[in-house]
C-alpha cells in the first residue's frame, strides 16, 4: 500500500508492535506545533525512543511544515526506514549520533550537530535562512548537500561522495574554542562551496588544530570574498588541497 499513516499526538507510547505504512509516508508529528519533540532517548515534550523509533516502518517523516517546536536529537538513534525527514521551522540539534541508511532530510529554522556522529547514504541539511553548523563526524555515503543562511564546520570530518555548501552568507571551516579534532571537509568526488564569504582557517585557541578542503575531483569555490590561512594558535594549517 502506497497510502500515508499520520500519527498526531502531544504523547505517544510506541513500545511494542510496529506500525507499516508500506511505500506511503509515515508522518508523525505533534499535536500542538510549539511541542519540542526529543528523539533517542525521548526524554522531554512528545518523546520518542529509539525502541519506539524502530517500530516505525515506511517512509519516516517526524515533524511537520508548521512545526515550530523543534527536534533535539538526546539519544542514539539508529533507523532503518527507506527515507527518513526531520521537519520543523525550529532548531534541530543533534545531542548524540544519529544514522539513517538511506536518504536523510533534515530541514529546520536552524541546524547544529554537537555530538556522536550523524550518517546516511544521501544527507540533505536544509536552514536557508538559519545557521547550520557542524561540531562533530557527519559521513554521507552518498551525496552531502548543505543549505543555509550561513554554514560553519567546526570540528571533525564533514564527507561525502559529492559535497556542496551553499550559504546566503559566510561559510566558516575553522576548528571551534571547545573543537578537539582538526577539520576537514572531505569529498571522494566533488566539493563545491558558495556563499557571500568563504574562510578556511587553522584554530585561534588549539595548537595543531587545522582545516582542510579535500577532494579525489574538482574543487570549486563561489564567492567574492575568500580567505584561507593558518590559525592564531601554533601550528594550524589550513589547506585546500585535490587528493
Amino acid at each position: 500500500s502506497a497510502a500515508q499513516v499520520t500519527l498526531r499526538a502531544d504523547y505517544m507510547n510506541l513500545a511494542a508492535g510496529s506500525i507499516n505504512s508500506g511505500a506511503g509516508l509515515l508522518l508523525v508529528r505533534s499535536d500542538n506545533d510549539a511541542q519540542l519533540i526529543t528523539l533517542g532517548a525521548g526524554s522531554s515534550g512528545l518523546g520518542l525512543s529509539n525502541g519506539e523509533l524502530v517500530t516505525l516502518v515506511g517512509v519516516l517523516q517526524i515533524g511537520a511544515a508548521t512545526h515550530t517546536g523543534g527536534i533535539a536529537v538526546d539519544g542514539p538513534v539508529t533507523l532503518s526506514n527507506p527515507a527518513a525527514t526531520l521537519n520543523t521551522l525550529g532548531g534541530v540539534s543533534f545531542g548524540s549520533s544519529f544514522s539513517a541508511p538511506e536518504t536523510l532530510t533534515v530541514n529546520g529554522g536552524s541546524i547544529a550537530s554537537a555530538n556522536g556522529t550523524e550518517s546516511g547514504t544521501n544527507m540533505v541539511f536544509n536552514a536557508p535562512t538559519g545557521a547550520v553548523s557542524f561540531g562533530n563526524n557527519v559521513t554521507a555515503s552518498g551525496t552531502l548537500t548543505v543549505n543555509g543562511g550561513s554554514i560553519s564546520a567546526m570540528s571533525g570530518n564533514v564527507s561525502g561522495t559529492d559535497v556542496a555548501f551553499t550559504a546566503v552568507g559566510g561559510v566558516l571551516i575553522q576548528p571551534g574554542a571547545s573543537a578537539t579534532q582538526a577539520v576537514n571537509v572531505i569529498a571522494s568526488g566533488n566539493l563545491t562551496i558558495s556563499g557571500a564569504t568563504v574562510d578556511v582557517f587553522g584554530s585561534d585557541t588549539t595548537a595543531g588544530l587545522g582545516a582542510k578542503l579535500t577532494a579525489a575531483n574538482a574543487i570549486t569555490i563561489v564567492s567574492p570574498d575568500v580567505i584561507v590561512g593558518g590559525g592564531i594558535a601554533a601550528n594550524a594549517p589550513a589547506s585546500i588541497d585535490p587528493a
